[in-house]
């Protein structure tokens, strides 16, 4: 298998090229991008840009969100590596956990958001480093309300407007849901 283990990156010319990872060479590093770069990905499932060119990326098979800077180097923004459901403090080595990530998302003010799917819930990186669950969690289900009390299943897809507004794909209950932070 391969092909989910690299982003790549195509131009207005329809010209592609790596921006980071390499197929059929999946795993979890942390590292230079490029062709021949050392960063590693297992299932790439979405990625975001944002204003100023970071690529974001959900790294589902290692339960990490990964940051591609402007100058290709690779760092884990969010996730530990171990599935599950926590808050807590961003990076490779914080107590967050997350688990199987689907699609990812920036807002105009630089957090970044992720849709944990087994989790039935989204989740915020903010700009300091953080990791807080912005709607739903662990139990799927279908109701609005704020935080924690708005329940999701199954949550596939996640966008951001240009004032911070998240919109989310909620796979199982069939509707796009949206969250005014």
């Amino acid at each position: 298998m391969g092909g989910f283990e690299r982003v790549l990156k195509i131009d207005p010319s329809a010209n592609v090229t790596t921006v980071a990872g390499a197929y059929g060479k999946g795993g979890y590093v942390d590292g230079t991008g490029g062709p021949s770069g050392t960063a590693r990905f297992n299932s790439i499932q979405g990625v975001a840009v944002d204003s100023v060119g970071n690529v974001y990326v959900a790294d589902q098979g290692n339960d990490r969100v990964r940051k591609i800077d402007a100058f290709g180097n690779v760092t884990t923004l969010a996730g530990n590596g171990t599935a599950g459901f926590r808050d807590g403090t961003a990076g490779p080595t914080g107590t967050a956990e997350l688990s199987n990530l689907i699609d990812v998302a920036v807002d105009p003010f630089g957090n970044v958001y992720v849709d944990d799917f087994n989790n039935n819930a989204i989740r915020k990186i903010d700009i300091n480093g953080n990791v807080s669950t912005m709607a739903g969690g662990r139990d799927s289900g279908y109701a609005d309300g704020p935080g924690s009390t708005a329940e999701l299943h199954g949550p596939d897809g996640i966008a951001s407007d240009g004032v911070g507004d998240i919109y989310v794909a909620d796979g199982y209950n069939q509707r796009i849901r949206v969250i005014h932070p």
